[in-house]
């Protein structure tokens, strides 16, 4: 049988999709093993999710408040409260800047565009230090 919003609404009962909307899904990963390490389902924009989810990662990997972790993440994640709320908790942040163009004092070296893809490994690499990252 296939069940409609209709369908539930004449029984009355709210699908659980439309009670708890979800629109962002925030992951961790660990690098070694390629294991997730931490997922949610939130309505928080990635502008606010970075140190929650790099905490929880942390928490997760069993890791100390006073232990270092790395966290790479994408240009969505950019934002200065949360790099700092990172910064303070030991982590280690490696953040694409978002696309600003006429904002001067950023080498271009880091900028999303001048990163290079490698289909072969699924990889990028930064033209500043030669690093690959996954």
């Amino acid at each position: 049988m296939l069940y409609t919003e209709e369908s539930f609404n004449e029984r009355g009962i709210e699908p659980l999709s439309l009670k708890h909307k979800q629109s962002n899904t925030q992951n961790a990963v660990d690098d070694k093993h390629n294991l997730v390490v931490h997922t949610e389902a939130t309505n928080t924009n990635d502008g606010k999710a970075l140190h929650k989810a790099a905490t929880q990662a942390k928490t997760n990997l069993q890791l100390q408040k006073e232990d270092t972790l790395m966290v790479l993440a994408d240009k969505g994640y950019h934002t200065g409260a949360e790099l700092q709320q990172c910064h303070e908790d030991n982590m280690i942040t490696h953040v694409a800047y978002k696309e600003q163009p006429s904002v001067k004092h950023i080498a271009n070296e880091f900028l999303l565009e001048s990163f290079e893809y490698d289909k072969a490994t699924d990889s990028y690499t930064c033209p500043a230090t030669s690093m690959n990252f996954i």
